[in-house]
C-alpha cells in the first residue's frame, strides 16, 4: 500500500484542541452572542463557568452576589497573599479572555466588573429552574406512543425507538466505517462512510489521491496515445496525518470534523461565518445539558439550528429520525460528553496531585473510564474498546476483540510475534517496530499519548505507578532522537584569494550565522547557500577595500 508521509502536521487540532480554546479564539462580539441568546445563552454561560479556574470561578460566584461589580482590591482581600500573587493575575485573564469581565487596570481603583450579556446569562442560569435541564423539552412517552400510533396508522408497519445501546452502535459504526476506510480495510461488514465525511476526509489532509495511480494513468495514456481515453477517479489513500489521526481518542476525532466544518461554512458564507459559528457552539453546549435516550423535537431548534441537525448526524452526534410526521433528534454520547469529557479533564487536571495528572489525557475522562470498565466486565469480548497495559520488558497487553484496535497496534508494535487469546493480544515494542511508525509520519509523542490514552482502567485507580514504565517512555524517546543526531544543510564552497580574504570572510559570516565550516589551510569556506548572494556582495566589497588599500 502506498503511503504519502509528507503531510502537514495538524495546526487545527493544536490550535484548538477543543471547544473551549476554539471559543477562546473567537472575536469579542461573537462571545458576547453566545450569552446575550435568551433560550440558549445561560447554558453556554454555565459551561464556560464550569470551565475555568477553582479561583475564576469562586471571583465570578462573589461578583453576581455583589451585584456584578467589586474594587479590585476588596476582591483580592478574598484569597491568601500566596494566592494573589501567584494565580489572581492568571486568573483575571483567563476571565477577559472568556469576555466574562471588562477590560481593567490592575491600579487601586480598579473595579472588576462582569459583562454585561454574562451578568445577564448567568444569573438566569442560577434562580431560574426548569422542569428539563437542557434547552429543549424532550418528549414524553405518551407524546412518543401518540406519534408511533400515528405513523403504523400510516405506514403500516409498527416503528421503533432507539435503545440507548442502539445510539452507542449508531455512533460507534459511523466512526468506525470511517477509521476502516482510513486504513483500506476489507472488511465488508462496514459500509463506505458518507460523501460528506469523505470529502472531509480529504480536505483535512487525512487521505489524499495516489499518486501512483495518477502517474501509472498519465504513462497509460501517454502510451497509447489516445486522447478520448476516459478518465477514472484516482483512489484515495492514508497520509501520516491519517495515521497520527487514527491515533486520537473519539471525541478528539470528532472535534477535528467539527473544526472542519467550521473552516466549510467560512468558505461559503464568509459574511455570515461568525454567526454560523455561533450557532453552532451554542447547540454543541446546548447538547451536553440533553439526556442519552431522550427525543426531542426538531422544532423546537431556531432555523439556523434546523441546518445543522443532518450535518452532525454525519458526525454520528445525533440521531435523526421521522416519526408520525415530525423530526426527532436522539442525542448520542459522543454528543453530550463532548463537553463533558473536557470538564471533567480540566477538573481533574486541577485536583489531583502532579503524579497523578499523566492519567488524564485525552479520552481519559471519567466517562470513559466507566464506559471502559463496563465493557471489560461483559463476558464476551468487547469490539469497541481496549484496555492496553505496557509491561517493562516492552511487552504490550491488549484487552480487544476490535481488528481495528489491532491495527493501529500494528503500526508501533511487532506483529510477527503476535500471540493471541479471545479477548487478550500480546504484542512486543521493538526498535524496528517504532523505526517503521516513525516512517510513517507517526511521532513519539503521539505513540505514548496512546497506549495513556487507553491504558487499563485499573493503572488509572491503583497506586502511584505511571501508566507507562519509565524505562519504556525514555528508550521510545530516545529511538525517536536517533532520527535527529545528523542534520543537512545546503551550503556553497567559497574559495578564498588569501589567508586575509579567509580571515575577514570567516569573520563576518560567523557573525551573520552564514557560517557553516571553514579550511584555512586550503582557503575552503562551506556557507549556508540560502545567503549566497549577500555573502558575494561582502567578497566583493572586501576585494575592491582591498585592493584601494594596495
Amino acid at each position: 500500500m502506498s503511503i504519502i508521509s509528507n503531510s502537514p502536521p495538524p495546526s487545527q487540532t493544536a490550535k484548538n484542541s477543543n471547544i473551549f480554546s476554539f471559543i477562546e479564539t473567537l472575536p469579542k462580539e461573537s462571545k458576547e452572542a453566545l450569552y446575550s441568546d435568551l433560550l440558549r445563552g445561560p447554558y453556554a454561560a454555565r459551561s464556560i463557568l464550569q470551565r475555568i479556574s477553582s479561583i475564576g470561578r469562586t471571583i465570578v460566584l462573589r461578583l453576581v452576589a455583589c451585584g456584578g461589580s467589586f474594587p479590585f482590591l476588596d476582591v483580592q482581600s478574598w484569597f491568601i497573599k500566596s494566592c494573589i500573587a501567584n494565580h489572581i493575575p492568571h486568573a483575571l485573564e483567563e476571565l477577559v479572555r472568556f469576555c466574562i469581565i471588562q477590560e481593567m487596570n490592575h491600579t487601586s481603583t480598579a473595579v472588576v466588573t462582569l459583562t454585561q450579556y454574562f451578568y445577564k446569562a448567568i444569573q438566569t442560569s442560577l434562580t431560574n429552574i426548569q422542569d428539563s435541564s437542557s434547552p429543549w423539552s424532550p418528549l414524553t412517552q405518551e407524546q412518543l406512543s401518540s406519534l408511533i400510533q400515528k405513523e403504523s396508522s400510516q405506514q403500516q408497519i409498527q416503528p421503533v425507538c432507539p435503545t440507548v445501546e442502539d445510539l452507542e452502535t449508531f455512533t460507534q459504526r459511523r466512526w468506525d466505517s470511517v477509521l476502516h476506510y482510513l486504513v483500506g480495510s476489507e472488511d465488508t461488514t462496514f459500509d463506505d462512510p458518507p460523501t460528506a465525511i469523505i470529502l472531509f476526509l480529504e480536505q483535512t489532509g487525512l487521505m489524499q489521491e495516489d499518486p501512483d495511480y495518477i502517474k501509472s494513468s498519465n504513462n497509460n495514456n501517454h502510451g497509447n496515445g489516445d486522447n478520448n481515453t476516459t478518465t477514472t477517479t484516482p483512489p484515495l489513500i492514508i497520509t501520516s496525518r491519517g495515521y497520527e489521526f487514527m491515533l486520537y481518542d473519539l471525541h478528539s476525532q470528532v472535534w477535528l470534523f467539527i473544526v472542519q466544518y467550521f473552516e466549510r461554512i467560512l468558505s461559503t458564507r464568509k459574511e455570515q461565518y461568525q454567526q454560523s459559528v455561533v450557532e453552532a457552539i451554542l447547540f454543541l453546549l446546548s447538547l451536553s445539558y440533553c439526556k442519552i435516550g431522550c427525543a426531542y423535537p426538531a422544532a423546537a431548534l431556531s432555523k439556523e439550528t434546523r441546518g445543522l441537525i443532518k450535518d452532525f448526524s454525519q458526525f454520528g452526534l445525533l440521531y435523526l429520525t421521522k416519526l408520525g410526521g415530525m423530526t426527532l433528534f436522539y442525542p448520542t454520547r459522543v454528543a453530550i460528553t463532548l463537553v463533558l469529557a473536557t470538564l471533567e479533564s480540566s477538573e481533574q487536571q486541577e485536583d489531583l496531585p502532579q503524579g497523578r495528572q499523566q492519567g488524564l489525557q485525552p479520552g481519559g475522562s471519567l466517562t470513559a473510564t466507566r464506559a471502559l470498565e463496563t465493557a471489560l466486565s461483559s463476558p464476551i469480548p468487547s469490539k469497541n474498546h481496549v484496555a492496553i497495559i505496557v509491561q517493562t520488558n516492552f511487552q504490550v497487553v491488549a484487552y480487544t476483540a476490535s481488528p481495528l484496535y489491532l491495527s493501529m497496534l500494528g503500526l508501533f508494535c511487532d506483529v510477527s510475534n503476535i500471540r493471541k487469546l479471545p479477548n487478550v493480544i500480546f504484542y512486543r515494542i521493538t526498535r524496528d517496530s517504532i523505526k517503521g511508525a516513525f516512517k510513517l509520519g507517526i511521532q513519539a509523542k503521539q505513540i505514548l499519548r496512546f497506549l495513556r490514552m487507553h491504558a487499563h482502567p485499573r493503572l488509572r485507580v491503583d497506586g502511584d505507578q505511571p501508566l507507562i514504565p519509565s524505562n519504556v517512555v525514555d528508550q521510545i524517546i530516545l529511538w525517536d532522537r536517533e532520527r535527529t543526531r545528523v542534520s543537512f544543510q545546503e551550503v556553497f564552497t567559497l574559495q578564498c584569494q588569501d589567508e586575509a580574504e579567509y580571515t575577514s570572510v570567516k569573520q563576518w559570516t560567523i557573525e551573520h550565522d552564514f557560517f557553516g565550516w571553514g579550511s584555512k589551510t586550503s582557503r575552503k569556506l562551506m556557507l549556508k547557500y540560502d545567503a549566497v548572494d549577500t555573502v558575494m556582495d561582502f567578497v566583493r566589497r572586501w576585494r575592491i577595500e582591498s585592493n584601494k588599500k594596495v
